[in-house]
């Protein structure tokens, strides 16, 4: 993953086509200032993306907006054959400017696609080649590689907006509970929000909302608690003149000095240093 992130710096556009064993844990959430496209070609897992639950399985896609909170929750009896697609905003700047108002949004807005079995076969050649680009690089590989990208968006787009797909999987009734409470700790995320209040929400005991809230969405409840506060403090940084500490208690935060710590541990630098980048950016 650390390859893909350097190579993703260098050129705006990375991709990966990987096996995850069924016992995998990605160990850190994942939040990027980038799209990505995650593609299941064989096996099972869980995407939490937005305070929801989404099953995927072979031919499902994922369509992850900068700056979305997600995860890819494995432990399932299958290991995950998937591919990833990751790229800036100005890599395809041409593909926006020259594609009615809004369609890249549009595309990425469905979160997740299932694509019918009869259409995969061109959707994972359009993967393949991108792939294949990406090991035997020349000269003309970005121009090709962005060719091929721009084919894809007018797939998912296409596929999205013209297929009538089965009907969605049903969530069972735990995760049901689970997807419930995470859109309650969403929406309450400024007020005292507690184990024990998100677990009533889904109608379970406190201990027993633990274990389920994590093995359903990937994050302990803490965790996903104090990345909803993150996110959100993140528009008062950029946005107002309010202070540090009025940001934190705002957000829900019991103080200044542990919003900083989290804001540290999730962003890897400071609220104050992350609100100057910004300032510096802006100019």
């Amino acid at each position: 993953m650390s390859e893909q992130r350097e190579e993703h710096k260098k050129s705006g556009f990375s991709m990966d086509h990987l096996t995850r064993p069924a016992d995998f844990d990605m160990g850190r959430s994942h939040s990027h200032p980038y799209y990505e496209i995650y593609y299941v070609e064989a096996g099972q897992c869980r995407m939490f993306m937005d305070h929801k639950i989404y099953y995927m399985e072979p031919g499902d896609v994922a369509l992850v907006m900068p700056s979305r909170l997600h995860r890819a929750v494995y432990g399932t009896a299958k290991a995950v054959r998937r591919y990833t697609v990751c790229f800036t905003a100005r890599y395809v700047s041409w593909f926006a400017q020259n594609s009615p108002d809004g369609t890249l949004e549009h595309i990425f807005s469905r979160q997740k696609l299932s694509v019918p079995p009869s259409w995969r076969p061109e959707l994972e050649i359009m993967l393949s080649a991108m792939e294949r680009e990406k090991r035997n690089q020349d000269s003309c590989s970005e121009v090709y590689t962005k060719s091929v990208l721009f084919q894809l968006l007018i797939f998912l787009k296409r596929c999205g907006d013209g297929i009538q797909f089965p009907v969605p999987q049903t969530l069972d009734p735990i995760d049901m509970a689970i997807q419930a409470a995470a859109d309650y700790i969403h929406q309450c995320h400024r007020n005292p929000v507690t184990l024990e209040s998100a677990a009533r929400t889904a109608h379970m005991s406190a201990s027993y909302f633990s274990k389920k809230f994590k093995q359903s969405t990937g994050f302990g409840f803490r965790e996903y608690l104090n990345h909803e506060r993150i996110q959100d403090s993140l528009e008062l940084l950029a946005d107002t003149s309010l202070s540090i500490t009025e940001i934190a208690l705002t957000c829900g935060f019991s103080d200044g000095n542990y919003y900083g710590d989290v804001f540290r541990k999730i962003k890897g630098i400071s609220p104050s240093q992350y609100r100057k980048a910004l300032r510096h950016f802006k100019e």
